[in-house]
C-alpha cells in the first residue's frame, strides 16, 4: 500500500458529510464541548486527508518513464500469411517452474485485467485545470481571512484602550456586540453594569482557552477545502461549541444563570458583519446555547454516545479508505506502440529490414500486433493480426506460456527483444534464436481507427448491417470467419487461435470503407456487394472477385453473433484505458 498526493474532492465531501451526520446524531448537545471541539477539528483533518491523499494498492514499482503514451508503439512481427502471424509472436526459453507459476495468473486474472481500470499518477489536463481552480479558491479564502485580521488589528488603533490586565487589552468600540481577537477584547461603549461585567468575563474565558488559535487552525483547514460545504458547516459548529464551552465556564464560576442568560438576550443582535476570526459574547444561535446551559448531562449516556461515535467514526474512515483506494499495476516499460527496425538470427550479424509494416502494442498485460500486406489508402488494406497475454510481474516480462522474454532497453525509445522460435513459428529469418530491434513510434492513424472499430464492434446501431456476423460454415477446427460492420468500416477475416485454453489469437483478412447503397447493396472498399436477407439475423453476402468482369462471385453465409471477448482483450493492448 502506498499513497498518492492529488485532489479528490468527491471523496473529501462524502467523508465530511458522513462525519457531520455522525456529529448531529451523537455528538452535538450530547457531549461536553471540549470533546465536541476535538471531534470537529479531527473531522476537518480527516476530510482534508481524504481530499488530498489517496491510498493506492500497488504490486511493485510504479515508476513511469519520461515519455509514455497510452496507445503508442509498433513493431511489425514476421509472417506472410494469416496463420504465420500468430506463430511469429515472440517466445523465449523459460524454466518449467516459470511456466507453472504463470499458468494460474494467465488463466484467472484476464477478465479482471480487462474490467479494472488501472489509474496512473500522471497529471492529466483536466486535473491541472482543477488544480488551478483549487489554488485560486484557496488564495481567495486566505486573502479574505487576512483582510479580517488586518481589519481587527486596525480596530486596536482606532479604539480607546480602557484597561490591561494579565497582558489582555480591553477596548471600547462603537459596535453593538462584544468580541475578542487574540488577546484583545472589544466591548461596546454603551454596555455598563452587570451586562458589561458578564461580557468581559465571557471574553476573558475565550482568551484563556486560546480559542483564537483553534479558529486560526480551523480556518487553514477551511481554506484547503473551500469547495467542501460540510467543512464550512463544521467550522461554524466549532465556533458554537466554543461559545457553549465559555457559557459552561461562566456557570461553573458562580454566575447567576438567569441574569447571565438575560444579558445574552440583551446583547445578542445581528451586527451585519461576517467575521470568521473572532469569538463573540452574543454569537447566535442563542437558543442552542441557552438549552445547553440548562441541560444536565447523564455521563453514562454520554459515554455510550462516545463509544458509538468512535465505532461509527472508525467504520466511516475505513470505508472511505477502501472505496477511494485505487489499484495500480506494476508499470511495464514496454507499454505503448513500437515499430520493427530490423530482425536477425542472434548468432548472425546480418540485419534484415522487415518488408512489411505494422504496429506492435503493449498494454493491459497484452500484446497486440497489427501488420498490413497491401494498402490502398488509410483504411483499405489486407491485414494480419495477432496477440497474446504478456504479463509483466516483478520486473519480468512473460509470454503466454509462462516463458521469460529477454529484452534490453537501449534507451527509452528503443529496445531489443530476444526470443526462441519453436517448430510451429515462422519468422523473417532462419534459426531458432531471434533478435529484433524496435523503436517507439506514434501509432498509424488508420491502424488505430481499424482497431478501435473492432474494439467497439457491437456498439454501432446506425443501420441494420452494423454489428458482428459469424460464418455459418466452420472452415476448419480452431478457425472462424467473421463479417463485421462498425463506424463506416467493414472487416472480413478468419479468426483463429492456438495453445489450447491460453489466450493467443490471430486474424487475417480485409478491412475497408463501408457504405450502404440500399437494403440489398453495399459498397466494400472498391466494389459493390450484394446482400440477400434470409431474415433479420441471417444474410448471404455476394462479393465479386478481382476478375469480376468474368462474372466470378464469392458467396458467404453469416448469422448475427457477438464479438469474441478474448479478441477484444487482445485489442485492449492498444486501448488500455477504455
Amino acid at each position: 500500500m502506498t499513497f498518492h498526493i492529488g485532489i479528490y474532492p468527491i471523496v473529501g465531501i462524502a467523508l465530511a458529510a458522513a462525519l457531520y451526520a455522525l456529529f448531529r446524531w451523537c455528538v452535538r448537545m450530547k457531549w461536553q464541548t471540549r470533546a465536541a471541539q476535538w471531534y470537529i477539528v479531527g473531522s476537518m483533518v480527516l476530510a482534508a486527508v481524504a481530499t488530498f491523499v489517496q491510498p493506492v494498492r500497488v504490486t511493485r514499482n510504479t515508476e513511469q518513464p519520461a515519455a509514455h503514451s497510452a496507445a503508442t508503439t509498433a513493431a511489425a512481427s514476421s509472417a506472410a500469411a494469416p496463420t504465420a502471424a500468430v506463430a511469429s509472436v515472440p517466445t523465449a526459453v523459460g524454466t518449467r517452474a516459470s511456466q507453472n507459476s504463470l499458468q494460474a495468473v494467465l488463466t484467472t486474472d484476464l477478465a479482471a485485467q480487462h474490467t479494472i481500470r488501472y489509474d496512473t499518477p500522471d497529471v492529466r489536463t483536466e486535473t491541472s485545470v482543477w488544480m488551478l481552480g483549487w489554488v485560486a479558491g484557496m488564495i481567495a479564502v486566505l486573502l479574505y481571512t487576512l483582510f479580517q485580521v488586518l481589519w481587527l488589528l486596525r480596530m486596536r488603533l482606532r479604539n480607546r484602550l480602557t484597561e490591561r490586565t494579565d497582558d489582555i487589552s480591553v477596548y471600547d468600540t462603537d459596535f453593538s456586540t462584544p468580541f475578542s481577537f487574540g488577546r484583545s477584547i472589544f466591548l461596546p461603549a454603551t454596555l455598563n453594569g452587570q451586562v458589561r461585567q458578564y461580557a468581559l468575563l465571557h471574553e476573558h474565558c475565550h482568551v484563556r482557552r486560546h480559542h483564537f488559535r483553534w479558529l486560526c487552525a480551523a480556518e487553514l483547514l477551511v481554506a484547503l477545502q473551500w469547495f467542501n460545504p460540510f467543512v464550512w458547516i463544521l467550522f461554524n459548529e466549532l465556533k458554537l461549541q466554543q461559545e457553549m464551552q465559555v457559557d459552561a465556564d461562566m456557570m461553573h464560576s458562580g454566575a447567576d444563570r438567569e441574569s447571565y442568560q438575560m444579558a445574552l438576550l440583551r446583547v445578542c443582535s445581528n451586527s451585519g458583519r461576517w467575521v470568521l476570526m473572532q469569538t463573540a459574547f452574543g454569537t447566535s444561535p442563542l437558543k442552542n446555547r441557552i438549552i445547553f446551559m440548562n441541560r444536565r448531562f447523564d455521563h453514562r449516556r454520554a459515554r455510550r454516545y462516545i463509544v458509538a461515535a468512535s465505532v461509527a467514526l472508525a467504520c466511516i474512515t475505513a470505508a472511505t479508505a477502501v472505496f477511494s483506494c485505487r489499484t495500480e499495476k506494476e508499470h511495464n516499460p514496454l507499454d505503448g506502440c513500437w515499430a520493427l527496425e530490423w530482425i536477425r538470427n542472434t548468432n548472425d550479424r546480418f540485419e534484415h529490414v522487415p518488408p512489411l509494416y505494422g504496429n506492435l502494442f503493449y498494454g493491459n498485460d497484452m500484446q497486440c500486433n497489427f501488420t498490413w500486406f497491401a494498402r490502398f489508402d488509410d483504411v483499405n488494406m489486407n491485414f494480419n493480426f495477432s496477440g497474446e497475454q504478456m504479463p509483466y510481474r516483478d520486473g519480468v516480462l512473460y509470454n503466454v506460456k509462462g516463458d521469460t522474454l529477454h529484452y534490453t532497453l537501449i534507451d527509452k525509445d528503443t529496445h531489443q527483444m530476444q526470443w526462441h522460435k519453436d517448430s510451429l513459428q515462422v519468422a523473417l529469418v532462419d534459426g531458432p534464436d531471434i533478435t529484433e530491434q524496435l523503436r517507439r513510434v506514434k501509432p498509424d492513424p488508420g491502424v488505430l481507427r481499424i482497431l478501435h472499430a473492432l474494439f467497439t464492434a457491437d456498439s454501432d446501431k446506425s443501420n441494420r448491417f452494423c454489428g458482428t456476423w459469424k460464418a455459418d460454415e466452420q472452415e476448419e477446427e480452431g478457425v472462424t470467419s467473421y463479417f463485421i460492420v462498425q463506424d463506416g468500416l467493414y472487416f472480413r477475416f478468419s479468426y483463429f487461435h492456438t495453445d489450447g485454453n491460453l489466450l493467443r489469437r490471430g486474424a487475417g483478412g480485409w478491412a475497408g470503407e463501408f457504405r450502404v447503397i440500399n437494403d440489398t447493396t453495399v459498397f466494400l472498399s472498391d466494389r459493390n456487394g450484394t446482400v440477400r436477407w434470409r431474415d433479420n439475423d441471417h444474410i448471404s453476402l455476394l462479393i465479386p472477385r478481382d476478375d469480376y468482369k468474368a462474372g466470378l462471385v464469392d458467396t458467404y453465409h453469416y448469422h448475427r453473433s457477438t464479438f469474441p471477448t478474448e479478441f477484444r482483450q487482445i485489442l485492449s493492448a492498444a486501448f488500455p484505458d477504455e
